[in-house]
């Protein structure tokens, strides 16, 4: 609130554009309008929803993305707006009045590139609350397949949006590798996938959706 001088606006009074002009006893005053809002549209209330749940899942995977998405910087963006790029689509509203949001997981990337895709297997053991991982070895030397190719695998908490990135072994290794699970991650929330990247980490494997035995 502003304090007007008779010979600035003596003459005013009442509402004038965005301003309004009234008077206590002798002083007069002026106060900005708070500017008319209309409600967003459907579309836009759809829009906004999206736009928070894709942020939501490219902050969680943010850590994965940097090893998933190596040629990212060649194209000028960060690693998760490369995520969020590739995954166009992944969510749909259900329901813009509770805010209700679904996301197809198993469609979900956190790696994209040429090499060919790992083979691995997941096991959850109830009784140590950990994931269990089996990598199928391999010799074969191709040009987007190389026995030093490392594999990962990126196992995401959907209710907390929480990920942890694994190491599994190099593609000509094979083998096994286990990790334990925070307390508070719920079995039912768990989303894993599995990608191979390159000795140097320069080139990435598609991620596949490795369903929990």
């Amino acid at each position: 609130m502003a304090k007007v001088f008779p010979d600035l606006a003596g003459g005013y009074s009442g509402k004038v554009g965005k301003s309004l002009y009234y008077r206590v006893k002798k002083d007069c005053f002026v106060k900005t309008l708070p500017e008319k809002t209309t409600p967003p549209t459907e579309r836009q209330s759809e829009q906004q929803l999206l736009f928070e749940m894709m942020g939501q899942l490219s902050g969680a995977m943010a850590e994965v993305s940097q090893h998933g998405f190596p040629k990212c910087a060649k194209k000028l963006w960060t690693a998760p707006n490369m995520f969020i790029h590739v995954n166009k689509g992944l969510c749909t509203v259900e329901s813009t009045e509770t805010g209700a949001v679904s996301v197809d997981y198993p469609s979900m990337l956190c790696a994209k590139g040429n090499l060919m895709m790992p083979e691995v297997s997941v096991t959850y053991s109830e009784e140590e609350h950990s994931l269990s991982f089996l990598a199928t070895g391999t010799d074969e030397n191709y040009n987007r397949c190389k026995p030093d190719d490392v594999l990962y695998a990126a196992v995401l908490e959907s209710d907390l949006f929480q990920c942890k990135i694994v190491r599994i072994g190099t593609r000509g290794e094979g083998g096994t590798s286990s990790t334990t699970l925070h307390s508070l991650w719920n079995k039912d929330a768990l989303h894993v996938y599995a990608f191979a990247t390159s000795a140097k980490g320069k080139d990435a494997s598609r991620s596949v959706y490795l369903p929990i035995a």
